[in-house]
């Protein structure tokens, strides 16, 4: 199963298309359980992530594979341990599938190397499977001169295809590097039919083209999102967000459905679309 449990849900509410809230403990041990029974082993979470890691480390499966990320301020980049130590204590466990700093901006910070160091050292102790780093925009990759990650989270998604640029992902698969992304539905945006998103979004033509796909043809705008990513085969994990079972089950059957897509058609380099730091703060 390439699909992987984003957990931000559970601990914060999230995202421009969740109309629900943070999703409420009995929610979330279905959930859990239910991913769990559909051959979904992934889950990702993160310090920052509300009390996501807790929730965690109360229902999910002791043979999932947890992936979190932690974002030291410089104070507390020479004491990674103790970042992680509280990070294992809510999480409930003695060792997990991977650690990543949360912004690979942090390896420009003198006290990095101090970092690495701790990192490895997990890595190492077998705390840890692999370490490695989330980036926000390609040129981050550049960093990797500082460090070669094992692992790495990306935004990708059929609108922001900034990472595919000049072979990017390939290149970065043939160094060994595991790749899961993000933002696949572009913090839900994606999936809102138009007349449901604040008017902000109406300036731009690569949404309106996709829009206009979607009316062509019969399949789900989930669907649609989903299936542009098989034609990746770089990508070990996509990382996706929901806030129920059901909601779940509609993702797993949506990627198993077939759809003969070219999503090239719609690759949008506008940041004041694809950044999602970059929206206002938005109203209909």
């Amino acid at each position: 199963m390439k699909l992987a449990l984003g957990t931000v849900q559970l601990g914060l509410d999230y995202g421009i298309s969740n109309k629900q809230g943070q999703v409420d403990l009995l929610a979330a041990q279905q959930l859990l359980s239910f991913a769990y029974e559909q051959g979904i082993r992934f889950l990702d979470t993160a310090a920052a992530y509300g009390n996501s890691q807790q929730i965690l480390g109360e229902f999910a499966h002791q043979k999932s594979h947890i992936i979190t990320k932690i974002n030291p301020d410089e104070s507390s980049l020479a004491d990674i341990t103790n970042a992680l130590d509280e990070c294992f204590n809510q999480l409930n466990r003695t060792h997990i599938y991977a650690v990543m700093l949360h912004n690979a901006d942090r390896l420009n910070h003198p006290n990095s190397r101090s970092a690495l160091k701790q990192l490895e050292a997990e890595k190492r102790n077998g705390r840890v499977q692999k370490i490695g780093l989330s980036l926000y925009h390609p040129d981050q990759v550049k960093l990797f001169d500082v460090f070669t990650p094992d692992i790495i989270q990306i935004p990708l998604s059929i609108i922001d295809q900034r990472f595919l640029a000049n072979g990017l992902l390939d290149k970065l698969q043939a160094q060994g590097i595991e790749i899961h992304v993000r933002s696949a539905f572009l913090q839900g945006l994606l999936l809102l039919e138009p007349s449901k998103r604040p008017s902000y979004f109406k300036q731009f033509s690569a949404l309106n083209r996709f829009d206009k796909f979607i009316e062509s043809t019969s399949a789900s705008r989930l669907s649609v999102c989903l299936n542009f990513f098989k034609s990746l085969p770089a990508i070990a994990k996509i990382v996706v967000g929901c806030c129920s079972k059901d909601e779940l089950s509609e993702i797993i059957a949506a990627y198993q459905a077939p759809i003969a897509l070219n999503g090239l058609n719609f690759a949008c380099d506008d940041q004041a679309l694809i950044v999602p730091s970059n929206w206002p703060k938005l109203s209909n």
